[in-house]
C-alpha cells in the first residue's frame, strides 16, 4: 500500500523562520572571536610586543616632564599651567586604559594622541628656560622616548588585525552587532588635538560636522523599492527551498514510521 505523503507547510515555514535567524547569530558570534582575537593582540602582539606597555611608558614619560617642570615654576611662572595641562591629559590617557577594550580602544586612542601635543609645548617652553646643566638633556630626551614607543605602538601588528576586523564587520551592516576597534596608526585630527579648555579643563568638543545635502527623495523611493523587491525574492526563492526539503524529510520520515 503505498502512502500519500502529507505536506507541512507550517512547519517547512517554521524551519525556514528558524535557519533565517539563526544565520545573524552565527555571523555575530564568528565576529565576536575575531574581535577577541584582534584584541589578544592589543596585549601582545605577533611580535611580543604590548601596546599597553607602550602607553604606560609614554605616560611615564610625560609625567616625568612634568615633574621636571615644577622645579622651574618659581623661576617661569608661565610653566605651570602647561605642565597642569600635560598632568591633566596623563590623568585623562591612565583613565581611558580601564575600559578600553569594551569601548574598542577609541578613547585609549584619543587620549594617548592628546599627550603629544602637550608634552610638545612644555618641553619647548623648558627649552627657553635657564635649566640647571644636569638638567638640559631631559626635555628633548623624555620627548625622544615619547615619540619612540609611539613608532612601536604604530607598527604593532594590533592595527592591521584591528582593520582587518573591521572590514569584516562592514561587510555585514546592518546585521553585525559587535563594535569596530579603534587603531593606534591612524592620523591625529585637529579634535583629537585640541587642548583642554583653558579655564574649565574640560577637553575641547570636536567642531560640529557640515550637515550633508540631502538626497533626492525620488531616488531614494526608487533605492528602497528596488532593494525591497530584492529581499522579497530572495526570501521566496529561498522559503520555496527550505518548504520543498521540510516536505521531503517529512514525507521521508513519514514513510519510514508506516513500515
Amino acid at each position: 500500500m503505498k502512502i500519500k505523503k502529507k505536506k507541512h507547510p507550517f512547519a517547512a515555514l517554521f524551519m525556514a523562520a528558524a535557519i533565517i535567524a539563526a544565520v545573524p547569530l552565527g555571523i555575530n558570534s564568528s565576529l565576536s572571536e575575531l574581535r577577541e582575537e584582534a584584541s589578544d593582540s592589543y596585549y601582545y602582539d605577533q611580535g611580543g610586543y604590548a601596546i599597553y606597555e607602550g602607553l604606560e611608558k609614554r605616560r611615564a614619560a610625560a609625567s616625568d616632564l612634568v615633574t621636571l617642570a615644577k622645579r622651574y615654576t618659581d623661576k617661569e611662572p608661565s610653566l605651570e599651567a602647561l605642565a597642569d595641562d600635560l598632568e591633566y591629559q596623563v590623568r585623562c590617557a591612565e583613565r581611558a586604559v580601564f575600559d578600553g577594550e569594551e569601548t574598542g580602544f577609541a578613547d585609549t586612542v584619543r587620549a594617548n594622541q592628546a599627550l603629544d601635543s602637550s608634552a610638545q609645548a612644555l618641553a619647548d617652553a623648558l627649552e627657553q628656560v635657564g635649566l640647571a646643566e644636569k638638567d638640559k638633556k631631559y626635555p628633548g630626551q623624555l620627548i625622544a622616548q615619547m615619540k619612540s614607543e609611539q613608532d612601536k605602538i604604530q607598527r604593532s601588528s594590533y592595527n592591521d588585525n584591528a582593520r582587518e576586523y573591521n572590514a569584516k564587520l562592514e561587510r555585514f551592516q546592518p546585521i553585525a552587532f559587535q563594535k569596530a576597534l579603534a587603531t593606534f596608526d591612524k592620523a591625529v585630527t585637529e579634535e583629537e588635538e585640541a587642548a583642554v579648555a583653558e579655564d574649565t579643563r574640560i577637553p575641547v568638543p570636536p567642531a560640529a560636522q557640515e550637515a550633508p545635502d540631502a538626497p533626492d527623495y525620488d531616488v531614494v523611493m526608487e533605492q528602497v523599492e528596488d532593494f525591497t523587491r530584492d529581499i522579497t525574492d530572495r526570501a521566496n526563492e529561498f522559503a520555496g527551498d527550505i518548504t520543498g526539503w521540510a516536505e521531503d524529510l517529512s514525507g521521508d520520515i513519514a514513510g519510514r514510521v508506516t513500515r
